[in-house]
């Protein structure tokens, strides 16, 4: 990173180069921050700083990233140039899976159950209900909720898209919040959003959009240009 540092930027920097190097290999291995509920408070600093924001976009930028954030939603987050970095791929039914996210997130902003910083709020068992229907009319694949919890629970919580609460015991349910960069899926490029964000092969990925949201069209009727 060293080499990489502008003749100016140790003025910037000061002592606080290893926080910059704590937010780097934060974004390295979870690839989106979150403010709300996260402890971080270092790596918070160095993003809500423009300069050092801009140093961490640097370091990224030269790896094929882009440093994507939205301060009034309050995330951070590193999404791949496609055309540059070979990245590991995402099940079909992972992929379909955060598909389901993405919609669902605008079912809760539509009926305005969001927060102030744009997180959906819903729980475990309104999340399945939603992905039953729409299995039932677009006569897709069989999934189970007891997956969907697991597929939550690890690397969607671990990058930031998902947060899971604890058990009620009395709803048997689990509160779940969705984070609204999940709905950057649901636009008019979906395939490269899928793609960038997902890092699934494109050939699946048209299969999945083709195939099992067919249905969906009404909700998101800019995938009839990408399928």
């Amino acid at each position: 990173m060293t080499t990489m540092l502008h003749e100016n930027d140790a003025t910037v920097i000061g002592d606080r180069l290893p926080d910059l190097r704590k937010a780097i290999h934060y974004l390295q291995h979870r690839q989106f921050f979150c403010i709300q509920g996260e402890r971080a408070s270092s790596v918070r600093r160095v993003l809500e700083n423009p300069a050092l924001r801009s140093m961490v976009a640097r370091h990224f930028d030269f790896a094929g990233y882009d440093l994507e954030f939205n301060e009034t939603e309050g995330w951070y987050g590193i999404v791949p140039r496609i055309e540059e970095v070979a990245t590991p791929k995402m099940s079909p039914t992972q992929t379909l899976v955060l598909l389901f996210l993405a919609l669902h997130w605008t079912k809760c902003m539509e009926r305005g159950d969001l927060d102030l910083r744009a997180n959906a709020i819903t729980t475990l068992n309104e999340f399945w209900l939603d992905i039953e229907d729409r299995l039932a009319r677009g006569q897709g694949p069989i999934l189970k909720v007891e997956k969907i919890l697991e597929m939550l629970k690890g690397d969607f919580s671990h990058k930031g898209i998902v947060s899971i609460g604890e058990l009620d015991a009395e709803s048997d349910d689990y509160e779940i919040t969705i984070r609204p960069f999940v709905r950057l899926l649901a636009g008019e490029d979906i395939i490269v959003r899928v793609n960038k964000f997902l890092n699934v092969d494109e050939r699946t990925t048209v299969q999945i959009v083709t195939e099992r949201l067919r249905e969906w069209e009404e909700m998101t009727p800019s995938t009839d240009e990408e399928t």
